[in-house]
């Protein structure tokens, strides 16, 4: 129990020393944080544009929805997640075909041909910025 107090202290705290107004949610209610409601609907839009009638095919358009979501300028920001996350722009899909093109399609080099399955998985994710 000790331990549990001396973290609630620490972190309240914190909080005061950098002028953070802490709110807590509960993920049973999550109409009660806008952000997460407002980037629910942004995904399941985006899930509507590619799964079937049986909604049984979801996960696999998962990975490629959300990197394009990292990927996308925000308004708030001005800035996609991914550079805030990571300090850099995410190198997309496009950008590895278009290195391959260069090379000609007798590349040599085995990491040329990883990028370029790495490249097909992600090909998706470019249609749902469009």
């Amino acid at each position: 129990m000790f331990l549990c107090c001396a973290i609630h202290q620490v972190n309240d705290e914190l909080c005061r020393l950098t002028g953070v107004k802490s709110k807590l949610t509960s993920a049973y209610h999550p109409q009660t944080n806008g952000l997460d409601e407002r980037f629910n609907q942004t995904l399941q839009r985006q899930l509507l544009k590619f799964v079937d009638k049986e909604q049984n095919e979801w996960d696999l358009y998962l990975d490629s929805i959300l990197f394009s979501y990292r990927v996308s300028c925000q308004d708030s920001t001005k800035y996609s997640p991914f550079f805030l996350v990571y300090g850099r722009q995410a190198r997309l899909p496009v950008q590895f075909n278009k290195k391959l093109k260069e090379k000609g399609e007798n590349a040599e080099d085995e990491e040329d041909i990883d990028e370029d399955e790495d490249a097909d998985i992600g090909i998706l994710a470019i249609r749902v910025l469009i």
